[in-house]
Order: structure tokens, then C-alpha cells, then sequence
């Protein structure tokens, strides 16, 4: 998938391009990138690693799984900052996508069906995860970097423009309207930081509920995010 330019943002440690997509190089760096501790650690994500981003064929069953399933990813490239041949870095991830709210898990939010998925990765530099080298491996992610949140704003108003409109007119007429949901541990900062404060103060995902994931056996956190907060956000625009 061809990569499609969004928008440019600036960052502490400078400016990022965001683009939709994918292309081989940038699942080359995903592998590499996916196996930082700090991002196989238990409470992290460790899936990226074991099974999204093992290699380019798990890389592309994972993105064409199908409908309703079918994700897009999203990329903010480091353009001033290249690798050993000659990439850009990829600094962070976001990736959307068709997937059903988990209402065995937790409640609905009313007047809201969240038929679509949200995620967001943060990565380090080149020598990071390959060497060990922390500080490297954090220059994205850091608190001093910055850029999560506009990234994760520009990629959601986006896809809710892109993809996610028709659905808006269909479930109009049943007085409801469209949403994005995630789930996240308790303990994770961007529940009460990012996350609902993603589009603007108290403009974001909404805690619905919690409840104990046998998979990652620990308690997470269901969060919706209305179609109506992205809207109102002045986000949401197909580029």
C-alpha cells in the first residue's frame, strides 16, 4: 500500500510527516522496533513482536485480515533522521480498523456503536532495540519528544472522514452514531492522560468500564470515542 502524505507536525525534538499506509521498508523497521523491551514487556504489547509484526507475511495477513477487519495504518516518518540506509526513522505508529466493540466485556456507551479499533505505537532511533541502548530506544516515546497526541488526532479525524461517514448516515436513522473504541491496562498513563484529552481538554475516549483480560492477565480498561467529539474537534478532514 502506497503511502498517502497527511500532514506535518512539529515536535521537541523536531518535525514529523504523517503519512496512511505501508510500504516494505517501513515493516522492515516495524519487526526490528517491535522487539524493544520496553514494548514486549507484559504489560505492554507484546503481540507486536509474537505475532503482528514477526515478519512481512504476519505483517500482511495482520493488515488485510478483511472485512470488517481490515486495518489502516498510519506512520510519522522522521525525515531528518535516517537510518544506516538511508530511511527515515519510524518514529510512531497508529493503526485503525473494522473490528466489533467486545460488549461481552464492557458496557455500551449510549447513543454510540464503536465498530472501528484504535492503537498507537511510540518507537526509538536506529542502535535502540538492536544494541540495547535505552536512551535511543526511548527518543520518541519520552515525555521530552512529544507528538502521540496530534499524530493519534490527525490519524483518527482522518479515518473517521475517510471511513466512516456512510456508517454515520446509516446509524442516524436508528438515533445513534459511529465510534472507535480501545482497550488499555489500568496502570497505562494515557488512560486519564492521551487518551481522553486526545482531541482536546476533555475531547477524547471515554472510560466505559473495566474488566480482567485473560490474555494479558491483568485488568483493562474499555474507552469509546463518539464520532461526535471528532467532528466537533476541527480533526476530522480526508487529506
Amino acid at each position: 500500500m502506497a503511502l498517502h502524505e497527511i500532514a506535518t507536525i512539529s515536535t521537541k525534538v523536531g518535525e514529523l510527516e504523517i503519512y496512511q499506509g505501508h510500504e516494505p521498508w517501513i515493516v522492515d523497521q516495524l519487526i526490528i522496533k517491535s522487539r524493544s523491551e520496553r514494548l514486549t514487556h507484559p504489560e505492554a504489547t507484546p503481540r507486536d513482536a509474537a505475532e503482528r509484526f514477526v515478519d512481512h507475511d504476519s505483517f500482511n495477513a495482520w493488515v488485510v485480515k478483511g472485512e470488517p477487519v481490515s486495518r489502516k495504518p498510519y506512520v510519522a516518518l522522521d525525515m531528518n533522521r535516517r537510518r544506516s540506509n538511508g530511511d527515515p526513522e519510524v518514529a510512531k505508529q497508529v493503526w485503525l480498523g473494522g473490528e466489533p466493540f467486545p460488549a461481552d466485556k464492557y458496557p455500551a456507551l449510549d447513543g454510540a456503536q464503536a465498530n472501528h479499533t484504535y492503537a498507537v505505537r511510540a518507537y526509538g532511533l536506529e542502535g535502540g532495540v538492536e544494541n540495547g541502548n535505552d536512551e535511543l530506544e526511548a527518543f520518541y516515546a519520552g515525555p521530552s519528544a512529544g507528538g502521540t497526541r496530534e499524530f493519534s488526532a490527525i490519524a483518527v479525524g482522518h479515518y473517521a472522514a475517510t471511513y466512516m461517514q456512510e456508517e454515520a448516515e446509516q446509524l442516524a436513522t436508528l438515533g445513534l452514531e459511529p465510534a472507535i473504541h480501545l482497550e488499555t491496562g489500568v496502570n497505562n498513563p494515557a488512560l486519564t492522560g492521551m487518551y481522553p484529552h486526545m482531541l482536546g481538554p476533555r475531547k477524547g475516549f471515554i472510560k466505559v468500564g473495566t474488566n480482567f483480560n485473560e490474555r494479558h492477565q491483568q485488568m483493562r480498561a474499555g474507552m469509546v470515542l463518539p464520532m461526535g467529539i471528532i467532528a466537533a474537534s476541527g480533526y476530522m478532514h480526508a487529506a
